[in-house]
């Protein structure tokens, strides 16, 4: 599938660093929603040692909104420090389109 349609669930975001996060605290996608509100994802580590971590929709109600929305990784460390992905940009359409 290559696009993402509102009320979707049963997706998985998966985002790979390349870098160890062994030891990380917390790893999350933070979220701009299309109008400019923000949430953050918090995520399941698949393999530290290679820095892979996944957040699964569970709710239709998560990509409740038809536009584009901007997610970056966030993986914060034992001695609070931050690493940060680039940022991608996806787009959520209404369905048939």
């Amino acid at each position: 599938m290559s696009k993402l349609y509102k009320g979707a669930s049963a997706v998985r975001f998966y985002y790979s660093t390349g870098n160890d996060i062994t030891g990380a605290t917390l790893t999350t996608l933070e979220v701009t929603y299309p109008g400019g509100s923000t949430a953050s994802w918090t995520c399941t580590v698949d393999t530290a040692s290679t820095g892979s971590f996944y957040y699964d929709l569970a709710t239709t109600s998560t990509l409740k909104t038809v536009g584009s929305y901007l997610i970056q990784a966030k993986v914060v460390f034992t001695d609070d420090t931050e690493a940060w992905g680039d940022t991608e940009k996806f787009k959520v359409y209404d369905q048939f389109k």
